[in-house]
């Protein structure tokens, strides 16, 4: 067979070309066209080769041969601007007709027919049957949702079996799957599912420029999870704000319900459902532990429990003092200022009632008085603060108690319903509590001799006293009282008379010695011529007194006076006999001694003449 050399225009390389080809069939041959396969089944991205020969009638040449999809009328593939770039003829134009696509695409699909015309103008021939390309998508297949702690099974799948063997590989969410080598085989097992294995997955065929299927969506649903509570406001929850709590959870589906709890003790109480719940004006009571429970079709999860804690200003705030009790001086006494508030109380200050004012002693919590004295006594009270303000407390009143000091026994004016004589004492102390009992004392007289704060006396001596309270006692220093004696109506009548009766003795001696001098001077009268009837009188001269004497009164009064009543003596009526009358006789105030002087007439009165006594 004589073989015809193509021009050398006809030799470049066109990806898709016509052959003009002269030549001569083989003597016998009929018209034919014979494809390897008459269907073939390849993934979208990938390329085909459909492999062919023809024959014809010998003497004639072939002038053009081409690729169809359309039988009528036959339309060269290569006009077709779909396969613009993809269509390679890899036949010779003589006997073979193979056929190569690149970059399938699923419109690819459908049957391709080879066409030849020869030199006879009627002479040319379509291969009745074609070959059937089906050009098919990779697709995941499973299930869609799934619970987690379930195995699920993912396939990728085709709609026709690629000619081949084939190796896949596997992605999520457009990422290669961790840990996943590819493989031949066309199955994913994921399991025990969890959360974090929801996600989109998709499947690529290895060796077909990376094609893949479109992704599947792995829905893993599962019980609410990682459930929590959030406050807003968030960080500082003042007294009297609104506050709302929220209930966050991850779940699939959506949590269906919200329910709110507060813990009381050991207990959970019920305040509400609602993915919020929200406190208006907002108070201390409000404050504790809250959590919430959110559940879906799967089942319930509890939150943490979240505290909420709502801050104010220092309240109820006082002051304690320890010990309890009594206080007596020289005990460490501690003053302690309490108080609540939210955040706690970090600043104290102490003050001290001074008058009308204030004065700050300290700044802790707690003030000491290490040896505390009566001087400390007073009124304390503490302020107590936050970053939200401050407070005063109540006072605490320091009351520090000792035994009576400063004890004195003085001695003071009888009172006016003492009867008259009496010595008037009094004792003085100063203790806290304040004195309760006084006693009186002698010296050197064993039992007290009285009790109170006032004690009067008529005896003489060196006094003191003692007073007491529930702390202690203390003495005062002696006193001396000079004694006064007081006298009842019979002791003045027993007084009087002996008074009287001392009286007499001088005065009968005084008459009787008058009388014998008046009879002696009588008879020297007589026998001198004088009238003895006469009266003669001499002046009394007044006796000085001594200070230590008190004013005179008289006797049948049987009292003593502190006030002058008249001069110390009187005169005498004319030829009265002074002596004769007790009602003029003079007693003296006793001198401060107490010692009782007593003094004659004769004493008292200096130039004294009687009737028909001539003065000498």
């Amino acid at each position: 067979m004589e073989r015809v050399l193509l021009p050398v225009w006809l030799q470049k390389v066109f990806i898709c070309s016509m052959l003009w080809v002269s030549g001569h069939g083989s003597s016998g041959q009929t018209w034919s066209v014979m494809f390897g396969q008459s269907s073939i089944c390849a993934l979208k991205g990938s390329s085909v080769v459909i492999p062919c020969e023809f024959s014809y009638p010998k003497g004639l040449e072939v002038s053009r041969t081409f690729w169809t999809k359309s039988v009528r009328p036959p339309t060269d593939i290569c006009e077709d601007k779909h396969y613009e770039g993809r269509v390679h003829y890899l036949g010779d134009g003589v006997r073979n007709c193979t056929l190569k696509l690149t970059a399938l695409s699923v419109k690819d699909t459908g049957g391709y027919y080879f066409r030849f015309t020869t030199n006879a103008s009627t002479m040319s021939w379509l291969s009745p049957h074609g070959v059937s390309l089906a050009v098919t998508d990779l697709k995941v297949t499973g299930p869609g949702v799934a619970v987690a702690g379930e195995t699920v099974s993912l396939r990728c799948s085709t709609t026709c079996t690629p000619h081949g063997r084939m190796s896949y590989a596997w992605t999520k969410n457009s990422k290669p799957l961790s840990g996943r080598a590819p493989t031949d085989a066309d199955k994913l097992d994921l399991g025990p599912l969890g959360v974090s294995d929801d996600g989109y997955y998709a499947c690529v065929a290895q060796g077909t420029n990376g094609t893949s299927s479109p992704a599947m969506r792995l829905s893993v649903e599962y019980a609410p999870a990682l459930t929590s509570v959030s406050f807003s406001p968030s960080h500082v929850i003042l007294q009297g704000a609104s506050v709302t709590l929220t209930c966050h959870s991850n779940s699939s589906p959506p949590v269906l319900s919200y329910t709110w709890y507060k813990m009381a003790g050991s207990r959970a109480r019920l305040l509400g459902s609602g993915q919020t719940y929200t406190f208006r004006n907002v108070r201390p009571s409000h404050s504790g532990q809250f959590f919430c429970m959110a559940t879906n079709k799967h089942g319930s999860q509890n939150s943490t429990h979240r505290p909420m804690y709502i801050q104010y200003p220092p309240k109820e705030t006082f002051a304690s003092m320890t010990p309890p009790g009594d206080i007596t001086e020289g005990l460490s006494v501690t003053l302690t200022c309490n108080s609540d508030g939210r955040p706690p109380v970090t600043n104290y200050t102490w003050y001290k009632i001074a008058g009308a004012g204030v004065s700050q002693i300290g700044n802790r919590q707690a003030y000491t008085f290490s040896n505390v004295t009566s001087s400390d006594s007073g009124q304390y009270f503490c302020m107590a603060s936050n970053m939200h303000g401050g407070r005063n407390s109540t006072f605490a009143v320091l009351d520090v108690l000792y035994p009576p000091r400063h004890t004195s026994a003085s001695l003071h004016p009888a009172d006016e319903t003492l009867e008259d004589g009496l010595a008037a004492l009094r004792c003085s102390s100063d203790g806290n509590p304040r004195v309760e009992n006084y006693t009186w004392f002698m010296e050197d007289v064993a039992p007290p001799v009285g009790s109170g704060e006032n004690y009067s006396t008529v005896e003489g001596g060196w006094y003191y006293c003692r007073a007491w309270n529930k702390i202690g006692g203390q003495r005062s220093t002696s006193l001396y009282v000079v004694g006064k004696k007081i006298f009842s109506v019979a002791l003045m009548l027993v007084i009087i008379s002996v008074g009287i009766f001392l009286l007499l003795i001088p005065v009968t001696v005084a008459s009787v010695c008058a009388f014998k001098r008046r009879r002696t001077n009588q008879r020297n009268q007589q026998a001198n011529g004088t009238d003895p009837n006469t009266d003669t009188y001499i002046a009394l001269q007044r006796k000085s007194v001594s200070s230590d004497y008190g004013i005179l009164t008289r006797s049948h009064e049987n009292e003593y006076t502190d006030t002058v009543s008249g001069p110390i003596y009187e005169n005498f009526r004319q030829n009265r006999d002074p002596w004769s009358d007790p009602t003029s006789v003079q007693t003296v105030r006793l001198p401060e001694d107490h010692t009782s002087t007593y003094e004659i007439a004769d004493d008292i009165y200096e130039n004294q003449n009687y009737p028909g006594v001539t003065p000498k």
